[in-house]
């Protein structure tokens, strides 16, 4: 059995949430989904080289999230709140790592010699 990679995890992504259900536990989800939202009134969005149903993304929603449509608007926005923060604090975590093992990574620039990350941070 191989490993899962990256590749595979977005394939599932899209699958799961841009083609809708690819096995019978997310057609019967999306049965739900599109039943829950029959009464919605939608359309599509014509322009000159794309299409887009807007429908698409009240059933992409209603599939994540199946309940209320103002607790998950609310989720959404709490997580949209989070996400500079979040951001901010991986990329430290990142910058302390990387710090961290300055003499053990190679820095590769075109017309230079190799040098590790420490000589061009001045670390001892």
């Amino acid at each position: 059995m191989r490993r899962p990679k990256l590749r595979d995890d977005l394939k599932e992504l899209r699958n799961q949430f841009f083609h809708y259900g690819h096995i019978q536990s997310g057609d019967d989800a999306l049965t739900v989904a599109m039943t829950s939202l029959a009464s919605e009134r939608t359309g599509y969005v014509i322009r000159e080289r794309t299409m887009r149903a807007n429908y698409a993304d009240a059933v992409a929603v209603k599939l994540a999230h199946p309940f209320d449509a103002e607790f998950a608007e609310d989720m959404h926005a709490r997580i949209v709140q989070l996400i500079g923060p979040v951001s901010t604090f991986i990329h430290r975590v990142e910058a302390a790592w990387l710090y961290r093992h300055a003499k053990k990574i190679k820095v590769r620039r075109p017309g230079h010699p190799v040098e590790t990350l420490d000589h061009g941070l001045g670390i001892d």
